[in-house]
């Protein structure tokens, strides 16, 4: 746990570390707690910023109780070693890539980007912070590139100050319990039945009184002029053109055919290539998925292979 929120500067490059640290199955620190054969799969998911006080977290899972402080041994052995030794410059150069871009295009999925970066900016505003300052990191992130250019050890410094030198930490065993449900089960008939001790039969009147009131509440429909001032979309605010993707044409005859789409992409640049499959049999063509995926694992290429 790290004391006090963190400014965006730390809280940035602590985001980097963390991919660093985490991020792939071969980041060094996930890739050791794997490999040490102690549990089944690493659990936690290291970085956690939406709190005063963030913080990191890594573990394993099914392991035996006297391999607890083993995991702990593997995890400030790799820590150590990162320190002093500091991280490949291929994988920092990913991990600010990887972040970069993952920022830029805020790819949330069916999630609302609205409600994503509202999210992003309550963890700022909770606290007393400038709630739009999660939202500018461009920056930031240039600061960090140069810093890192000039050869400052940032992400070595971070290990040491923030995790290794670190009081504010604690080594969390968990264990199974078959009877635990039971267990919860009767201590929570114990708590009602004295609660019920100590009620009288007025009490019990004005809880049941009180039960059936917040139920009528509950199933009374909303008044409707409350209603309609809830907004809402209708037919007429749904466009009836299918919007046209601008397009440049250029290349053709012995030069590739090139079609560039200018959008609004937050300056990520996508590009997809489209290879003719005339000369590859029919038969071989479920062969490219193969080829396709190991390029996937690699994180070379992103998409998926289409028989065209």
């Amino acid at each position: 746990m790290f004391k006090g929120k963190l400014d965006l500067q730390i809280n940035l490059a602590l985001s980097f570390l963390n991919y660093l640290l985490m991020g792939t199955r071969a980041s060094p620190l996930y890739k050791a707690l794997v490999d040490s054969g102690l549990g089944s799969r690493g659990i936690g998911g290291g970085l956690y910023d939406g709190l005063l006080q963030p913080m990191f977290g890594l573990g394993l899972k099914d392991i035996t109780e006297e391999d607890v402080p083993k995991v702990e041994e593997v995890v400030m052995k790799v820590l150590t070693e990162l320190s002093d030794q500091g991280f490949e410059e291929d994988a920092v150069k990913a991990a600010i890539n990887t972040i970069g871009v993952r920022n830029r295009e805020l790819n949330t999925g069916t999630f609302s980007k609205g409600l994503a970066l509202m999210f992003a900016a309550v963890d700022n505003w909770n606290y007393g912070k400038d709630p739009f300052e999660p939202l500018r990191f461009d920056e930031l992130l240039a600061d960090l590139k140069e810093r890192l250019a000039k050869g400052e050890p940032i992400f070595e410094n971070l290990i040491k100050e923030k995790l290794l030198q670190n009081a504010h930490k604690v080594v969390v065993e968990s264990k199974p319990n078959k009877d635990f449900a039971k267990q919860l089960e009767a201590e929570e008939k114990a708590e009602l039945k004295a609660a019920r001790a100590k009620l009288s039969e007025e009490d019990i009147e004005a809880l049941i009184k009180e039960t059936s009131t917040l139920k009528e509440i509950q199933e009374k429909l909303d008044d409707p002029e409350a209603m309609k001032a809830v907004p809402a979309l209708g037919l007429e605010d749904i466009p009836k053109e299918v919007p046209k993707v601008p397009t440049e044409i250029s290349g053709g005859g012995d030069s590739p055919t090139m079609l560039v789409h200018v959008l609004p992409t937050s300056g990520v640049v996508y590009a997809d290539l489209a290879f003719s499959l005339d000369s590859v049999p029919e038969d071989l063509q479920p062969l490219l998925l193969l080829f396709t995926s190991s390029l996937k694992q690699l994180g070379t290429v992103k998409g998926d292979f289409v028989p065209q």
